[in-house]
């Protein structure tokens, strides 16, 4: 089985996924808008200055983006974009190097209808997933189909019911080694491609924890 590492803005995540493997990484470049592990916080800033301050984000971006990236050889790149620095992000797409789409997040949920006739426009080239919150807090479960990826992210306790595109892969999101094991043992569940991590930058990553999760799955 694959395993996707998503939300990755520490340069120790970066690391272990590159050393661990990993199919897909999910980069988030975007200075945590709380409490950043690089000690910065753009989005507090961006209230009293939006106009400079977006230009500082994304310069910040690209240079989170870069270090990070120079860590990562083999697995496809994506780059996880919060709601609110989407159209920041489509504007400077091309300029981050190697990605192969975006991850929208933090996405309230009354936007499934808004992203039916967006407010933006989205290049057909860039394929992306959208993460709402708070119906789905943290999965992102919902693509698109105009010009979606070709992989989805699912809670274990919907893989029964959601329905999907025949032709995505498809991973399950897992945070401990027992979930890992339940899946294992579970009978009749549809055919999974692996499973994805989640990072969190507001506490560290637990590598063991990780790492026994993937030893089980490459079982």
């Amino acid at each position: 089985m694959e395993f996707v590492i998503g939300g990755v803005s520490a340069l120790m995540d970066a690391r272990f996924a590159a050393a661990a493997g990993t199919e897909r990484v999910v980069l988030n470049p975007w200075v945590n808008q709380e409490t950043s592990n690089r000690g910065t916080d753009l989005h507090a800033n961006a209230t009293r200055d939006p106009e400079s301050t977006q230009e500082e984000i994304l310069k910040q971006a690209l240079a989170v983006w870069n270090e990070i990236k120079t860590w990562v050889s083999g697995p496809e790149i994506w780059l996880s974009v919060p709601w609110p620095y989407l159209p920041l992000a489509l504007e400077a797409f091309d300029t981050f190097d190697d990605c192969c789409g975006i991850l929208v997040t933090a996405v309230q949920s009354a936007a499934p209808t808004v992203l039916q006739d967006p407010p933006f426009e989205i290049p057909q080239r860039i394929p992306y997933a959208v993460n709402y919150t708070p119906v789905t807090p943290g999965i992102t479960n919902t693509w698109t189909a105009q010009h979606s990826p070709d992989w989805v992210v699912i809670a274990p306790d919907s893989i029964q019911t959601m329905p999907l595109n025949s032709d995505s892969l498809r991973y399950i999101r897992v945070e401990t080694l027992d979930e890992v094991i339940t899946m294992h043992i579970r009978q009749g569940i549809p055919p999974v491609a692996g499973i994805y991590l989640q990072a969190d930058t507001a506490e560290a990553t637990d590598y063991e924890v990780w790492q026994a999760i993937i030893d089980r799955i490459c079982l």
